[in-house]
This record gives C-alpha cells, structure tokens and sequence, in this order.
C-alpha cells in the first residue's frame, strides 16, 4: 500500500491541506520546513488518523488542544489518508473531531465503482491491514531518536514485533497451548501410576528451575539494555570534553618531563663549565707548549738529543749476546750499534732526557684545543635538543591547562561521569559473562528435561493403563514438537535475513569502513555493532549518527520481511548525519524508493549544499511555512 492523499481540516496549525503523492520512478516525497512551523505535527496527524494518538516530541497532556486556534469551537477537526493497495484497491480513512467526540471511519472503493463506508472493528482491522499498532515504529518515528531507538527499545519489544510481522506469534500461541496439554495429561498420568509421578516431579523442578534461568537471562538483559542506554546518554553528555582524567595524567606526565629537561639543562651547563676549566690550562699556554715541543722535534731532527732507550735492556742483550726485544743473536754490527747507542745516552744530559720525556705530554696538551671545540659541540647539540624537547613540553602543557582549567570548575562533576561511563562498560561486560552462564544453564537443564521425558515416554509406553493418555500424549508431543520446529526454523530464518539485510545496508551508508567489523542480532533481538580492532560491541559508545544508520538499516531489514508494503515516514532524518554519511544516507532512500513510498520531513539545514544535487532531482516535494501570527501552517509544492 502507498500513501496517495492527505487531508487535513483544522487539526493543530493546519487549517486547510490538500497533499498528493503522486508516482514516479523513484516514489520519494520532500517537505521541508523550518522547526516550529509543523513538521512533526504532519507525522502527528498520520497517527491521530490511523490510532487516535500523537506519539512524537510531545507529551499529549500538555499539548494543547487539537482544534486550530483560529477555529470556532463547533468546527469539525478531519484528517484523511487516502491509500492505494497493490491490487489497485482504494482506501480512505478519515478521523474526526467535533465537540469532544471522535469518529473514525473507513471508505473502500469498490470494483463497481462504488464506495463502502465501514466503521467499527472492521474499520480497525482494516488499519491492521495497513500497519498495526504495535509495529508502526518501523514505518512512521522520529529521526532525532533514531541514534537512541535501540536504546530506549528493548530487544524483546523488538523481538515480539518481529514475532508479529512474520507472524511467528501464531506458532508461539500454538506451542504455548500445547505445553500446557502436554503438562495437563502428565498429571493426569501421574495420578494413576507412582513411577510416573516421580519422574513428573523432577521433570517439574527442572522446568521451573528452567523458567527462573529464562526469567534471570531477561533480567540480565534488561541489565545490559540499561548499561547500554545510561553509557550512550553519557557519550553523548561527554562528547567533545576531553577526559579529565587523562588530562590530568598527561599534566603531570608533562611536568615530569619539563622538570627532567631542566635538570639536564642544568647539567649540561655545568658540563661546559668543567670542559672550560679543565680545558684553560692547555688552552692559554698553546702557544708556549708548541713552541716547546717544536723545539724538541727540531733538536731530535738534527741529533742533538740522544734516542729514548731502555739502558737496561740494551746492557742485558750486550751481556747475553742476544736480543732481548727479538731473541735473535747479536751479530758484530748489531753488538756495535748497541753500544754506540748506549754510549751516547750515557753522555747525554739530565736536562735532554727531561726534554724528551716532555714530549708526549706537550703532544697530549696540543690536542686539548680540537678536543674541546668537539666536546663543546657535542654539548651545544644536546643543549639544543633537551631545549627543543622544553619548548615542545611546555607548549604541550600550556594547550592542556587551558582545556583543564576550562573545564576546573566541572571537574568532579565530568570525572564522575567519566568514571560512571567505565563502571557501566563493565557492569555491562560482567552482565555479558554471566549471560553465557545463564546460557549454558539452560542449555543444560533442556537436556536433563528431555532425557526425562525420554524416560517418561519409556515408562507410559510400558504401562496398559497409560496407554490412551500415551498416545494422547504422543500426539500432543509431536504437534506441540512440529509447531517449536517450525517457530524456530522461522524465526532463525526471519533473524538471519534481517540481519544480513541490516549489515548490507549499514556497510553501505557509513563511510567509516575499517572501523566496525560487522552488525549481528542476537536471539533476544539485541543488536551487536562489533568493533574491528577489539572485537566487542560498541553499539553503546558509536556515534548518534552511526546509530541513526543502524536503526534505518534494521529498520529497512524488518521492512524486508513484514509482508506490509506501507511507506517510510521519517521526521527529521539527517539532524545527526553529516558528510559522507549524510549522502549515503539520501542515495541510499532514494534507492529504496524504487520499490517503496519514502517521505522525509527535513529542516532547510537538513537540506544542505552536500545532498541539494540529490534532492533537487527528486520531483515531489513540499514546502511548510507558518503564518505570521504562528497560528496557521501551509503545505505547497516546492517549484
């Protein structure tokens, strides 16, 4: 079914609208309107028509009345949706109001070509047909809750609309009934045999004991539904304040740092007042030495100093007639240059060996000036290198106390928060722990329950008296078996193509790809945005605009597989969406809208530079505009 018409007489601001939606190749419908002038009262309207109430952005009991204020008190408040079916069927439901009594009334265009005006119940179910209550949320919400739609809804709620859309919750009541036969004529057997009573007992304490896991495994659940919910709402509080804790940390990490620089500045400077000091000596007297030791050099040059010898060596190779430094024999000119040799240092004054003896430390002494420039510069370099580190520290430091003391004043009250945000994630982790214990419990008490009725149908099979309730026990147990079959097979079914139509769809209209691995749905309907990198889910700490994906995606998925074929209605869907995101979003509409009725309500800002070349492609749209007085709002076509 698609939405062909609207009418609206009177209700809220709007005093007189006249809208058609009319078909194209992409069946995708535009109304854009600043806030206030009535674009959640136009989703309003859809739902007073269709179930007598106003579920969005405001609270009914302080709304106001619904008859426009410019209206005399007799006026007749009307809202009328015109809806075509597949098989060309016409259906117009209207609701009124007039002097506090409402009507609701169906009119349904006949093949003839007349009309049948239907009230009652059958007008009711005829809205069942359309969209039932109970699963409107999938087809007509508000886009400022998207981000939080799987917080504020619980996976069961989910999970039983889901039962209902499939119609699964037929199967439910069906194997519902039967258990409770199934228990019926076990007790009836019971009474007529002690072996099957016993067993009736145990088979009792395991079900109950079975149903507390079942009720605990809710109650955890609802836990982590909670967690999730109170750890988005502080992400969203905390987004764009830095962690104090961490600023905190990162302060006096820096200060340590600042503080180690200073140190090493200050060692560095006494560094270069000892390589002064102990350098000065050599330094001033550079001239003199080298003089001295040019003197020595020219007087070793021209032989006027005897050569550096150990006499004692030189006496022992004479004495022994071998060499004492190569062992080798001493021939008649080797034994005569030795002693020539030791004849001349023996001759040579003290004052020539004091001469000679200076030279190496004269030569050590001229060194000092090259020695020193390296070992200055060495210094200078590191002096440079610890300053830069300073400077960089210190412009670090004074970035982060501006963000610390721009927040000091909050600073318990945004720690407190932080720390709570930590104690939920693992409140959260702990609750996921004991939810795969849970798990196994039942896992477990399922088995001992059915390795019970084994022994149980052995023991009825066996007894005559037992043999009608058997087999009326058999056959209860086979149907009861085959509706469970059938619900689980359908329901693992419906689950699994949603979920893969929600992470088809996701991967699709975010542009973040390497940040998230994949979206699974758990049993219980939860929703898991897995993160790539740790492998957990991060459904609780995405942005709101990941999350407003999210629920459009699950959204389209439950669409996928309702069998109900009415539009897409959303206000408000881009407030949160930005960027890449934002266009991906609008193309991805418009794809869907190849195949089914999508209307958006968006702000002039919503409709921003990025998706104007998508949208002004789009042939219907509309714009809101309000009256001076804000008493009256117009709907007309945008040209």
């Amino acid at each position: 079914m698609r939405l062909q018409s609207l009418t609206m007489r009177n209700f809220r601001q709007y005093k007189k609208v006249d809208m058609i939606f009319p078909k194209s190749k992409h069946d995708f419908h535009i109304l854009k309107g600043k806030n206030g002038v009535g674009k959640t009262t136009f989703l309003n309207a859809i739902n007073w028509c269709l179930y007598e109430d106003e579920p969005h952005a405001f609270d009914e009991n302080t709304a106001g009345q619904i008859l426009n204020v410019t209206a005399n008190k007799d006026d007749e408040v009307l809202v009328s949706l015109s809806v075509v079916a597949d098989n060309g069927t016409k259906f117009i439901f209207t609701r009124t109001l007039k002097n506090n009594k409402t009507d609701f009334s169906v009119d349904k265009k006949l093949k003839n070509g007349k009309t049948r005006h239907i009230k009652g119940d059958e007008a009711l179910n005829l809205v069942d047909d359309f969209v039932p209550i109970v699963i409107r949320e999938f087809f007509f919400f508000d886009g400022e809750q998207l981000d939080r739609y799987f917080l504020n809804n619980k996976g069961e709620h989910i999970k039983h609309n889901v039962f209902i859309l499939s119609h699964i919750d037929i199967l439910q009541n069906m194997q519902t009934h039967l258990d409770e036969k199934f228990r019926s004529i076990r007790t009836q057997a019971s009474r007529l045999d002690s072996d099957v009573e016993e067993i009736n007992k145990t088979l009792e304490q395991k079900e109950n004991a079975l149903k507390e896991e079942e009720n605990r495994e809710e109650s955890v659940n609802d836990n982590v539904n909670t967690s999730i919910e109170k750890i988005a709402k502080l992400t969203e509080e905390l987004e764009g304040i830095p962690d104090i804790r961490d600023l905190e940390k990162r302060k006096q990490d820096l200060e340590s740092e600042i503080k180690k620089c200073e140190d090493k500045l200050d060692q560095i400077d006494v560094d270069k007042s000892e390589l002064i000091i102990s350098s000065a000596p050599a330094l001033f007297t550079y001239d003199a030495t080298k003089s001295l030791y040019d003197t020595i050099v020219e007087k070793e040059n021209n032989n006027e100093l005897p050569y550096q010898v150990d006499e004692e060596v030189i006496q022992e190779s004479l004495d022994d007639g071998t060499c004492k430094v190569c062992n080798r024999h001493l021939d008649e000119s080797s034994e005569t240059f030795l002693r020539n040799s030791l004849a001349a240092y023996q001759l040579s004054t003290d004052q020539s060996k004091l001469l000679l003896d200076m030279k190496s430390t004269l030569k050590v002494s001229m060194n000092t000036p090259n020695t020193y420039l390296k070992s200055s510069k060495i210094l200078s370099n590191h002096y440079k290198d610890v300053n830069d580190d300073l400077t960089e520290n210190q412009e670090e430091w004074k970035k982060v106390m501006e963000d610390y003391i721009g927040y000091n004043e909050k600073n318990d009250e945004i720690i407190k928060k932080f720390n709570l945000r930590e104690e939920l994630e693992a409140s959260k982790d702990a609750d996921y722990i004991t939810l795969g214990m849970i798990k196994n419990n039942i896992e477990k008490l399922k088995e001992e329950i059915e390795e019970k009725n084994e022994e149980l149908a052995k023991v009825m099979k066996n007894k005559d008296k037992l043999k009608i309730l058997n087999k009326k026990k058999e056959l209860c147990e086979n149907a009861r078996d085959l509706a469970k079959n059938t619900k689980n097979e359908i329901m693992h079914r419906t689950k699994d193509d949603i979920e893969q139509f929600t992470r088809s769809a996701f991967f699709d209209l975010i542009w973040k790809k390497e940040t998230y691995e994949t979206v699974n749905i758990d049993d219980s309907y939860q929703l898991q945005l897995i993160n790539k990198r740790t492998k957990k889910n991060t459904l609780g700490t995405a942005s709101a605009a990941e999350r407003e994906l999210l629920t459009l995606s699950f959204t389209l998925g439950i669409h996928s597989i309702s069998g109900f074929d009415a539009p897409l209605l959303i206000d408000t869907p881009l407030a949160r969406i930005s960027d890449d995101n934002r266009v991906n979003f609008v193309e991805k509409l418009l794809e869907i809208s190849t195949v089914k009725q999508i209307i958006i309500i968006v702000t002039p800002a919503e409709y921003s530079d990025d998706i104007a070349p998508i949208l002004d492609n789009v042939k219907n749209k509309f714009l809101i505009t309000m009256n001076d007085a804000e008493t009256i709002s117009k709907i007309t076509e945008m040209k």
